[in-house]
């Protein structure tokens, strides 16, 4: 493993390899098995990521209050991915009744921006402290729900397809999650991250 060459991967520079990630932190028992500890928990993905060669921690970070504790959101289920099914959500729900709603949404009414020197505070701390912990792998600042990602979140794929057919309003909706995401990476930006991942 080699913080090195996961910034040289990451710059384009030639390593003498190309860097190793992992994104999936669901496979308990091979976690289990590798790391030699009895729970998939942190120091358990930390004897593994070294133990597989592993770089670059893949790592994204929204803020420190869910979306779902500030505002609407939909849960569009969730497919089986591990081995003992857990994470399988058949259950569907939209809280926008139809697509004129979508198309009046303002992500950032809704959910609000956090406090900017608190939002840098929170993700410095996250950072350092799991750079500290992930010593000699790269760990990186990261935002996901940007444009599409949070707009799949808020409206799921029905009414996100739906919405999409009216370009010039649904752009507007759009800037709004742009808005939003640009705020959070401001914050990451002032924060001592070396790498940023969207």
């Amino acid at each position: 493993m080699s913080r090195q060459i996961a910034l040289e991967t990451i710059n384009l520079m030639n390593p003498r390899r190309p860097a190793h990630t992992e994104y999936a932190f669901q496979h308990d028992e091979l976690i289990k098995y590798v790391s030699g500890e009895p729970e998939n928990n942190r120091l358990a993905h930390k004897k593994f990521y070294e133990a597989w060669d592993i770089d670059l921690i893949w790592h994204t970070n929204d803020g420190p209050v869910p979306w779902s504790e500030r505002g609407r959101v939909t849960n569009m289920g969730h497919g089986s991915y591990t081995e003992d099914a857990r994470d399988l959500n058949v259950e569907q729900q939209c809280p926008f009744e139809d697509v004129e709603e979508v198309l009046e949404f303002d992500a950032v009414k809704e959910y609000g921006l956090a406090d900017f020197r608190g939002l840098v505070k929170y993700y410095e701390h996250v950072y350092a402290e799991n750079q500290e912990f992930f010593a000699g792998q790269l760990f990186p600042g990261g935002y996901y729900k940007t444009l599409i990602s949070g707009a799949l979140e808020t409206f799921g794929w029905d009414m996100l397809l739906m919405a999409a057919n009216e370009q010039e309003r649904f752009a507007k909706v759009l800037q709004s999650f742009g808005n939003l995401t640009m705020h959070h990476i401001k914050a990451w930006s002032a924060t001592s991250i070396e790498v940023f991942t969207a």
